[in-house]
């Protein structure tokens, strides 16, 4: 009898460890099954276009021609490693820039749902993200990248 009782609270034990795992998991596995979208919007200034070539380690978006204020976007389904980057090209292939817009490494899971947006300007790439203040939480622009 007293054997039996041991399992019980070992079980017990076990599937409390996993509930409170999975608890702290539970908005990856949610992202998981969620369709993320990107957005990139050219904010160079006019007569700017900008040439953004996207892709992931197992998919091309090709090659797109962005006017001022025009934006390409996409949606996907998260995977463990998803990850995509653009190529960027303005002022006559002058400027070249390749940016992260979705890496799963980085958490975007999370702080671009349920759209990671960016706005690609003259002095950088920023993204729209959650910042937590003394008010609460607000979504901003945050360069990211600079250049």
């Amino acid at each position: 009898m007293m054997m039996r009782k041991r399992y019980t609270y070992a079980t017990f034990l076990v599937i409390l460890t996993f509930l409170n795992t999975f608890n702290t998991q539970n908005n990856f596995v949610e992202a998981l099954f969620e369709l993320e979208r990107v957005v990139v919007r050219n904010a160079l200034g006019p007569r700017n276009t900008m040439r953004i070539h996207c892709k992931s380690g197992n998919v091309d978006l090709g090659v797109q021609y962005l006017s001022d204020g025009e934006s390409f976007d996409w949606k996907f389904t998260i995977g463990w490693r998803s990850m995509f980057w653009c190529q960027l090209n303005w002022d006559n292939d002058f400027r070249n820039e390749e940016i992260r817009v979705f890496d799963v490494d980085r958490q975007d899971h999370e702080f671009c749902r349920p759209i990671c947006g960016w706005k690609i300007k003259q002095d950088g790439a920023y993204c729209f993200r959650d910042r937590d203040t003394h008010q609460g939480s607000m979504k901003l622009f945050h360069r990211l990248y600079a250049w």
